[in-house]
């Protein structure tokens, strides 16, 4: 084996395996609503999802991650970025069954991308010969993790106006707790 040839870590298989899961969660996005409205929804998931892969896996070609500290320490927090990411897919539109987690997708989304940003910037800012490409290429690739961060809140945000959301991606209901200890307090 020489010394250029590289092989993936085992934290970038167990990031792969995330990634993998968030596979799972657009399934199951898909099968919740199989119209074409929600097919496309899935789609459009899907390749915000495979983005977000493919610029790992770019990152982890082009440079080795486990090299320095800091690019192990980006790739340690990309993980929980990426599992909330992941986690939120499944009613990232908004669900009768479930909690609205379209702004808890659309931040974690931001925070993998720009994870990600910093791993390759780790190197590409040292080389004077990359520096340029690389500045030119972040500030393209931080476009759209900020306009869906922004229209997921933005749609969140409107939606509190008018009725209590859950809080989360894992289902927690501030409204409804704060609305269950009012009624205690008022029983009193």
């Amino acid at each position: 084996m020489s010394d250029d040839e590289r092989h993936a870590s085992n934290l970038e298989l167990f990031l792969d395996l995330v990634f993998v899961f968030a596979v799972t969660q657009i399934a199951s996005l898909i099968d919740s609503d199989l119209t074409a409205a929600g097919v496309a929804r899935g789609v459009l998931i899907a390749a915000l999802v495979w983005w977000q892969w493919s610029q790992f896996t770019w990152a982890g070609s082009a440079i080795n991650l486990q090299r320095r500290v800091s690019t192990r320490v980006l790739v340690l927090c990309t993980i929980p970025a990426t599992l909330t990411m992941a986690v939120s897919i499944p009613h990232a539109f908004g669900a009768s069954d479930g909690p609205d987690t379209g702004a808890w997708f659309g931040i974690a989304y931001l925070v993998v991308q720009l994870l990600v940003l910093a791993m390759q910037g780790t190197t590409a800012v040292r080389d004077p010969a990359t520096r340029k490409a690389f500045i030119d290429y972040t500030s393209l690739a931080s476009i759209a993790p900020v306009l869906v961060a922004a229209v997921a809140h933005r749609r969140v945000g409107a939606h509190l106006l008018h009725e209590p959301t859950p809080v989360g991606p894992f289902g927690a209901r501030l409204a409804r707790a704060e609305h269950a200890h009012g009624a205690a307090a008022g029983d009193e």
